[in-house]
């Protein structure tokens, strides 16, 4: 998946769900950062595990006394979890390593037939193969994409517009006098 999707759905969701922008900023580059793998020459690496989310999550219920840590930190998990879940569904990511040496894909194949009696057919799959830690020489692939963008645009678009829209009228109904 587009990293400026990655960046773009954890970033919307914090922001709808009422954290400050600084947060949902923070939400959005978490969601992007198990991507800077490619740095170490590699995707879909080990970054993309959910043990990673899953820790920073236990972090923060040990740190649930604490609101000012509890929160950023569970956002944080939260996020990094969505990248790998995200991918998860697009290609093979290893998933439960270093619990696991296998690679998993989610495949969900949903068919809408129209015909005389139209009929609507899905299914899950779990795709398993061995994790192969995606070394390469050279990146010689798209980084970013037009419809990753365009997507990325409109989700961040809708979300401030949302967003400023309800902050708006929360002032407005505040400004007015009490009968």
């Amino acid at each position: 998946m587009d990293p400026s999707l990655h960046f773009a759905i954890p970033f919307a969701v914090v922001l709808l769900l009422g954290f400050r922008l600084r947060w949902a900023l923070v939400a959005g580059l978490m969601g992007a950062a198990p991507d800077l793998d490619i740095l170490l020459f590699t995707h879909r690496s080990v970054t993309h595990s959910v043990l990673p989310a899953a820790v920073l999550m236990a972090v923060s219920a040990l740190a649930i006394r604490k609101p000012r840590l509890s929160s950023p930190i569970a956002l944080s998990a939260a996020s990094w979890g969505s990248h790998s879940l995200l991918d998860f569904s697009e290609g093979y990511v290893p998933l439960l390593w270093p619990l696991s040496e296998d690679a998993y894909r989610l495949m969900f194949v949903f068919k809408l037939h129209m015909a005389s009696s139209p009929s609507v057919t899905w299914t899950f799959e779990i795709l398993r193969k061995p994790y192969d830690y995606g070394a390469f020489t050279i990146l010689d692939a798209s980084v970013l994409t037009a419809e990753g963008l365009v997507l990325a645009a409109i989700i961040l678009a809708m979300s401030l517009a949302v967003r400023w829209n309800l902050r708006s009228r929360l002032k407005a109904t505040s400004l007015r006098p009490e009968p």
